[in-house]
């Protein structure tokens, strides 16, 4: 990552004592496609792979590790803690287990809700109205208006 974008939106931008309207200003001077206005302090983003829609809410402490493109949609909430992950690995032989990279896209569309400390792993799509519950981690794509929750997430109930 250029240490230029590192230091102005994870250290001089993600400081609690920078306001949010300029932290907000800075991230889309440097490139993220970001149209929320409440970006909470101390978030980490690892590339301008990232697109966030109207109306939403990053809490603090949100980590953005995005090797692969991020997409949030509007009206997305997303609570303190949560980890957004694009990169992992193939599993390799008995002596190496950790094998070849590979890095895979995270959608959350519309209307959606991310609890506390979740995790969102590669690949997943999070469908419209969907709700995630604390602490959840999303291996697979969800359905849409459903409540999703534990490790791994499963659809809990439908919810309207």
């Amino acid at each position: 990552m250029n240490k230029i974008f590192f230091f102005f939106v994870n250290i001089l931008a993600a400081s609690r004592f920078m306001p949010k309207r300029i932290r907000c200003v800075i991230y889309k001077f440097l490139g993220i496609d970001s149209y929320s206005k409440t970006f909470g302090a101390e978030c980490r983003i690892t590339t301008k792979e990232l697109s966030i829609g109207y109306g939403c809410y990053i809490n603090r402490n949100v980590i953005f590790d995005n090797t692969a493109r991020i997409s949030i949609g509007n009206n997305v909430y997303i609570a303190m803690g949560v980890h957004f992950i694009t990169e992992a690995h193939h599993v390799g032989t008995c002596c190496k287990r950790a094998g070849k990279n590979y890095a895979n896209s995270i959608i959350v569309e519309d209307g959606c809700w991310i609890g506390a400390d979740s995790i969102i792993l590669p690949g997943v799509t999070i469908k419209h109205g969907t709700i995630i519950g604390a602490g959840s981690v999303v291996t697979h794509d969800t359905d849409s208006n459903a409540l999703y929750c534990g490790n791994p997430a499963m659809k809990k109930k439908r919810i309207l």
